[in-house]
């Protein structure tokens, strides 16, 4: 469990073997930790005894966060077809523009404003084509970003991600 274990003689001592000494203390500890544990989850279950047990149900969103579901699915629909995600704090719809090319615009719900455009293609991979900056907190390297500094990068090499539950674009930028 350590690296500087006991020795069975003083030449062995810090060497990293194991003992039957150190065998026995460590299995003595997991067995009071587990006994513990045991006699913990019993007085739980008691104290709680009346109560249902609800499983937790993933979010209606927690699939809509990545639209490459969009991506995987393009077989289903055809070219110029598009579909429409509706979520508790957005909608997004996803039209196909060509064989390899998915365009989706994220809708704010109350408004039914479009807020961000992005692009998902089989060659090129995912691109960031508009964003409402009075939407969305932007930041530069993990750091804030003025409308500037965003016109700044937009003709170098960057990495970007979208957070919609914090609502967040975040741009990485070789410096």
């Amino acid at each position: 469990m350590s690296f500087y274990r006991m020795g069975l003689d003083g030449g062995d001592r810090g060497r990293g073997l194991p003992t039957p000494v150190e065998e026995r203390y460590t299995s003595l500890c997991l067995s009071t930790a587990a006994s513990l544990l045991t006699h913990t989850r019993d007085e739980i279950l008691m104290l709680f005894k009346g109560l249902e047990r609800t499983d937790i149900q993933p979010s209606d969103d927690a699939q809509a966060d990545q639209p490459e579901v969009f991506a995987q699915k393009a077989s289903e629909f055809a070219v110029g077809q598009s579909r429409t995600c509706q979520h508790k704090r957005y909608s997004h719809r996803g039209q196909r523009t060509s064989e390899s090319v998915i365009d989706v615009v994220y809708y704010y719900p109350p408004t039914d404003e479009a807020v961000l455009r992005r692009s998902l293609s089989e060659d090129a991979g995912s691109a960031l084509k508009w964003f409402d900056p009075n939407f969305w907190t932007v930041d530069i390297n993990a750091k804030p970003a003025t409308e500037r500094m965003v016109s700044a990068i937009e003709g170098q090499r960057r990495a970007f991600k979208i957070d919609l539950r914090a609502r967040t674009v975040s741009f990485k930028v070789e410096m």
